[in-house]
């Protein structure tokens, strides 16, 4: 028999736990299932961060070396080309800088270079103006009887051997030995209150020939005058050298303006170290003009000699000409002298353009 009364308001143990069993598996599923949500949702944004993680950040130390290595090489590079582009910066600069002051030096300048043109054409209209006229129209040969004229020769040929033994005297008189520029002029002389007793001329000139043609360019003019003035039907002069090399004999008419002459002229070539000697004697019969029956004497020393190694050459006249007798009125002595001075320069134009021919054919 149950000692339990049947109306007792308690509820025994055992019903009491099968109440609680009941009552806690219906509370205790959602607990579960949040939690297990929660879990759920941790993994899910692990995985997502990682998804969304650059795997080539992660670069390995020797990439990274390398590419460091060409991050300089680049650098490098580019500081070249820099330096490149400025040096030619510069050097643009440069010359753009000098074309435009030269530019304006010659925009400047361009008055005074044609100012310079016009004088230098004036200049040498007025020298072609005042030169004489080429010995071709100025003198002419004349022949000459050989055995008539040989004392006269003879005697001219002994006065050529005396100046050259006076020669380099001669040239200290004229001041000459030390000259090292170009000079050309002429003094008149006086003696006793007479008008133009002397006749002092001096030329040095430098010639782009090599001594070698203006020697043999003389010498061609002195022959073929020689030649053309010696009389067909006579014998040729023999005249001795002594000790020069060669000889030529000249009779010519010479024409300066208003005066005309007659010239037997002289010249011997002497052979020295460094140069080519001439030595020349000339006697004037004077027959027309204001200075008629007047007579001269030139008595004249000179040289050709290498400068340059021989690429040019110096040449060099001095010359003397005295009035001997018949003494001129002294208006026409003055005017005498200043033509014969033509006269002798004149012979210098000849000798270059002498050379000048000879120099065209041989090219």
């Amino acid at each position: 028999m149950d000692d339990t009364p049947q109306n007792s308001p308690f509820i025994d143990e055992e019903a009491l736990r099968a109440v609680v069993d009941a009552v806690c598996p219906l509370q205790s599923p959602p607990c579960a299932t949040a939690s297990h949500s929660t879990e759920a949702g941790a993994v899910s944004t692990a995985e997502k961060s990682k998804k969304k993680r650059r795997r080539d950040r992660n670069r390995p130390w020797h990439e990274i070396a390398r590419l460091q290595s060409e991050a300089a090489e680049l650098e490098r590079q580019l500081q070249d080309k820099s330096t490149t582009a400025n040096k030619k910066a510069r050097l643009r600069l440069h010359v753009y800088t000098k074309n435009k002051t030269l530019k304006t030096m010659l925009r400047d300048n361009l008055s005074t270079i044609r100012a310079l043109e016009q004088n230098l054409n004036t200049q040498i209209d007025e020298l072609l103006q005042a030169a004489p006229h080429s010995l071709v129209r100025m003198v002419q040969n004349l022949p000459y009887d050989a055995a008539q004229y040989k004392a006269v020769f003879m005697r001219m040929a002994g006065n050529v051997d005396a100046q050259n033994s006076d020669m380099d005297q001669a040239l200290r008189f004229a001041k000459l030995d030390e000259v090292t520029l170009e000079v050309t002029d002429a003094v008149i002389y006086r003696s006793n209150g007479n008008c133009g007793d002397t006749l002092k001329s001096r030329a040095r000139l430098v010639l782009p020939f090599k001594h070698d043609c203006l020697v043999e360019a003389l010498w061609r003019y002195l022959d073929r005058c020689e030649v053309a003035t010696l009389s067909a039907t006579r014998s040729k002069l023999d005249l001795p050298l002594g000790v020069s090399s060669r000889i030529a004999i000249q009779k010519l008419e010479v024409a300066l303006g208003d005066y005309v002459c007659v010239m037997r002229m002289v010249t011997k070539q002497f052979i020295e170290k460094n140069r080519v000697v001439h030595v020349w004697n000339v006697l004037a019969d004077w027959r027309v003009g204001a200075a008629c029956y007047a007579k001269t004497c030139e008595r004249g020393w000179g040289f050709i000699q290498p400068i340059n190694h021989d690429e040019a050459s110096v040449c060099l006249s001095y010359s003397l000409m005295d009035v001997t007798n018949g003494y001129p009125p002294s208006e026409n002595g003055d005017a005498l002298i200043k033509l014969y001075h033509c006269f002798m320069i004149s012979r210098l134009q000849a000798l270059e353009n002498q050379a000048l021919d000879q120099q065209m054919q041989e090219l």
